[in-house]
């Protein structure tokens, strides 16, 4: 009896266990045998591409590294005709990485008449492995070594005349001579070449380096483009400005550069004036700590300076660049980069790219009377103004106006303590004009009894085309107002011919308004100065309007009876409102 209970209980207690271990694995994967392969300690580690330039000493026979802003090679200074300057150097690829390189020569400034009479001549003896043949030319002797042109054509030459390529830890040898023409005659005496010269080696990769399908990925690599005798100091740019030539590029080394307050960087015609990140949209660096910086700071006039010495046009600055460079204006009452204000010919070809205007209690960039202007890539943060002003003073309107466009374009601007002038201000004459692509964040209005707008068209007069499109606008007071657009009046027909159209369209389209307080977009006293027959019309079209501070998407008041405004293919808050 015992015993039968015993198994029973035994039965019970092993089927309890079984159905406990099914409830277990319900829900669970069998477990199956198992194994582990690993490949330990992969690295990704990306190469270097390093090239450096030796000089050898022709007395001890020895190599010393030739280093940016070092002692010239050439220093020469009793030429006379016959006479020869040798220099030896070699070209080491010091990374781990497989290159090409090429040598320039690259003037300060346009060279004298006395550069047409001394010639360049290159020995190549490449990649040696025994490198006791490598030496200087005895007794004026240039055999072996080739003509490539006179100093006139081989500086800032395009061509490439000495050039190769090395693995990594190669080294090239090559000599470089300058030599005064015999015939060159007694009007070359007490002549100066004009100005200073580099010698560079510029390297890129070579297409030798291979990935998982071939070797030819790299096989469009470019050479880096190396600006000529950068500025290093307040006082050198000071001087290089002040005597710019036309057509000169001035290239600033990173650093920081205190302008003094009686002092102002008045930048004359046909200038390029360039900084670490020239090229590169401001965007990208402005907030980087380990990016390179170009910065002007100011102790209290305005920074940067574009002017106008004359109101003969033929005399009125042009064609004048800012890129990569950063102002700070150190909250002092002034602007940033201007473009000044004239009673002359409007000023063409002004452009500033890829620059960064911060703490300005003015505008940020001011362009006036420069019909054409590009403005694109720049950031601009912390003003009590305008972050970009673009306007024609002074009621100057010409003809040409109509056959150019101005362009605001992929500007980055934010934390605006704006006037009723707004972010972005077009204002009175100008001609077609592109705002496109910004964004705009953050621009509140300095006092309470005015109303900040992101872009503001004010009391425009003799407009041509505007187009306001594909702009990003956050957290504003207004989004795109138009107030006091005038299409042609004429105040005087015998000194203004005006520009060719009979409608002047301002098209607002494909912008993104979000959080604004009072309206997205809005127009009023169109063709306020107009008592003329000519049409003012606004097009709306295709614009994303949210916010959750407001009801009203537009503000829609269309002047007189020469205006009109229409709107079609927006939405306000996920709706359409046309």
């Amino acid at each position: 009896m015992t015993k039968k209970y015993s198994t029973k209980k035994a039965l019970i207690a092993s089927t309890l266990s079984l159905v406990l271990c099914f409830s277990m694995l319900i829900g669970t994967t069998f477990a199956w045998f198992t194994d582990t392969a690993i490949s330990s300690g992969n690295k990704i580690v990306s190469g270097t591409l390093k090239v450096d330039l030796e000089l050898l000493d022709k007395e001890s026979g020895t190599w010393a590294s030739v280093k940016e802003n070092s002692d010239p090679i050439f220093t020469h200074e009793n030429w006379e005709p016959g006479y020869i300057d040798a220099k030896v150097l070699k070209v080491d690829n010091e990374g781990n990485l497989d290159l090409k390189w090429k040598a320039k020569v690259v003037s300060e400034r346009p060279l004298t008449a006395l550069a047409d009479v001394i010639d360049v001549y290159v020995y190549a003896w490449g990649v040696l492995e025994d490198a006791s043949a490598v030496a200087y030319p005895a007794d004026r002797n240039l055999d072996g070594y080739t003509r490539v042109g006179t100093l006139a054509e081989f500086v800032n030459s395009v061509e490439e005349t000495t050039y190769g390529s090395l693995k990594a830890g190669e080294s090239a040898y090559l000599g470089i001579a300058l030599k005064m023409q015999e015939s060159a005659g007694n009007e070359y005496q007490k002549m100066d070449i004009g100005g200073k010269f580099d010698i560079q080696i510029v390297a890129g990769q070579l297409a030798s380096e291979k990935d998982s399908f071939g070797s030819d990925y790299d096989s469009d690599a470019i050479y880096p483009v190396v600006p000529a005798f950068p500025v290093t100091s307040t006082d050198e740019l000071l001087s290089r400005i002040e005597n710019a030539y036309p057509g000169e590029e001035i290239y600033v080394a990173a650093g920081v550069y205190e302008i003094p307050s009686d002092k102002t960087l008045s930048l004359p015609a046909n200038v390029t004036l360039t900084g670490a990140q020239f090229g590169v949209p401001a965007e990208q660096w402005i907030n980087d700590p380990e990016a390179e910086k170009t910065v002007f700071k100011s102790a209290g006039g305005n920074v940067l300076e574009i002017r106008q010495y004359s109101e003969d046009p033929e005399l009125a600055t042009a064609n004048v660049v800012i890129d990569g460079i950063m102002v700070d204006c150190a909250a002092n009452s002034v602007k940033g980069i201007y473009v000044k204000k004239s009673d002359g010919e409007a000023m063409e070809g002004i452009k500033i790219a890829n620059c960064a205007v911060i703490n300005s209690t003015n505008d940020g960039i001011d362009v006036c009377n420069a019909y054409g202007a590009v403005i694109e890539n720049n950031y601009i943060s912390n003003v009590k103004d305008t972050a970009i002003h673009l306007g024609n003073y002074n009621g100057y309107h010409y003809e040409t106006w109509a056959e150019v466009t101005a362009y605001v374009r992929n500007n980055v601007i934010e934390n605006v303590t704006a006037t009723e002038n707004g972010a972005i201000m077009l204002e009175n004459g100008m001609g077609d004009v592109e705002v496109s692509g910004n964004v705009i964040k953050n621009v509140t209005a300095k006092a309470a009894s005015i109303k900040a707008s992101a872009i503001h068209v004010y009391d425009v007069y003799e407009g041509g085309e505007i187009f306001i499109k594909d702009n990003v606008i956050e957290n504003v007071d207004q989004g795109i107002s138009i107030y006091k657009y005038t299409y042609n009046t004429v105040i005087d027909e015998d000194w203004w011919e005006g520009p060719t159209t009979d409608n002047d369209v301002i098209t607002i389209s494909g912008n993104k308004i979000t959080e604004f307080k009072n309206f997205a977009v809005g127009t009023s006293k169109l063709n306020y100065k107009g008592n003329n027959d000519n049409t003012t019309l606004v097009e709306i079209i295709g614009n994303t309007m949210t916010s959750t501070l407001t009801d009203t998407a537009l503000s829609i008041e269309a002047g007189n009876a020469n205006s009109q405004v229409t709107a079609s293919a927006n939405t306000f808050n996920g709706a359409a409102i046309d």
